[in-house]
């Protein structure tokens, strides 16, 4: 199980940081074009699906639940901003400005935060942290901070 679940770690950090990059409000030449970044994108996400639906056996069913919503919401992420951003700019030079902000704000705000929990859970199936220790760290206010 722990090849596994480095696996899917490898996997699923990869896909995480093709799309930050892919839709990034900072655009750097040495990441490529927003296509080059969209390709690579697609690439990670079938790297994973061929991985992991033929794997997702040997993790808990919660586990494998918690890695699929992850890779959802990417995919749905990048999607929206390809259909809402890259698309029309390269068609008509114009897009929904607010599209890229809501994409990027929805990988920072509601996709980090279940990158985390995934890797809290792996550390627990892993043993490196107990799962008393893992809810703990939930504990706080609605920014995670403690009273």
């Amino acid at each position: 199980m722990a090849t596994v679940i480095a696996d899917v770690y490898r996997q699923t950090s990869q896909l995480y940081d093709a799309v930050a990059r892919y839709i990034t409000p900072a655009e750097f030449d040495s990441d490529g074009s927003q296509s080059e970044r969209r390709e690579r994108v697609n690439y990670f996400l079938k790297e994973f699906s061929e991985y992991f639906y033929v794997k997702r056996i040997y993790l808990p069913s919660h586990t494998a639940e918690q890695v699929e919503s992850f890779r959802v919401k990417l995919h749905e992420v990048a999607q929206e901003f390809a259909n809402k951003v890259e698309i029309p700019k390269e068609k008509t030079g114009n897009w929904e400005s607010m599209a890229w902000s809501k994409t990027w704000d929805t990988l920072t705000c509601e996709i980090k935060p279940l990158r985390a929990e995934l890797e809290n859970e792996f550390r627990v199936l892993l043993g490196v942290t107990s799962r008393s220790t893992k809810q703990g760290t939930h504990q706080g206010n609605e920014r995670g901070e403690s009273a």
